[in-house]
């Protein structure tokens, strides 16, 4: 005679537990991957909250900041936070030297004060050192708009924006297209 008792036995339990493991792996390969619009966005973001920081601490400190951008050797796109030192543009001390990259199928666009300058195609050595981008004591800086796109060849095209005021107010705008910078930086 074979009396049941009300429970599950191991096998029920183990088949159970083998569903909801492969149901959570599928789950996760399907969602593992981070869009090319979001990727953009976080680095974006990060970008912005570093330059807020990097001019309070150019304020505190009254030494100039200043931001390089550039490939390195593998061409994928880094950032370098530069501190100025009698004159001489030096790697800055933490917290805003962290390293952030973008892979190099991505496309970065940089205006100045209006114009559109080329990016470094590695990271310079240190006697080249000259920041894109200047954050001043008194707190201004160079006013700027940095386009981070997707390849043109992406089977999801993205855009964002960055652009910063001369006395350091940041937006983001972020759209899909390719079109020319869609902000204005105001001059002062």
């Amino acid at each position: 005679m074979n009396i049941r008792s009300g429970g599950f036995t191991l096998i029920e339990m183990l088949v159970v537990m083998l569903i909801i493991g492969l149901s959570l792996s599928m789950v996760s390969l399907s969602g593992g991957t981070v869009s090319g619009q979001r990727q953009l966005s976080r680095f974006a973001e990060q970008l912005a909250r570093e330059t807020t920081l990097s001019l309070q601490e150019a304020e505190a400190d009254g030494r100039s900041r200043g931001l390089l951008l550039y490939r390195d050797d593998d061409g994928a796109w880094q950032r370098s936070w530069l501190r100025e030192v009698d004159g001489r543009w030096l790697d800055p001390v933490e917290p805003v030297s962290m390293v952030t990259t973008l892979p190099a199928e991505m496309v970065l666009r940089l205006k100045v004060e209006g114009k559109v300058i080329s990016l470094a195609v590695q990271n310079p050595s240190q006697k080249q050192r000259i920041p894109d981008i200047v954050l001043y004591p008194e707190g201004e800086i160079t006013p700027f708009e940095l386009l981070l796109s997707s390849s043109p060849e992406a089977n999801e095209p993205a855009s964002i924006t960055l652009c910063v005021s001369a006395l350091g107010q940041v937006s983001l705008v972020e759209g899909a297209d390719f079109a020319p910078f869609s902000c204005e930086v105001s001059q002062i």
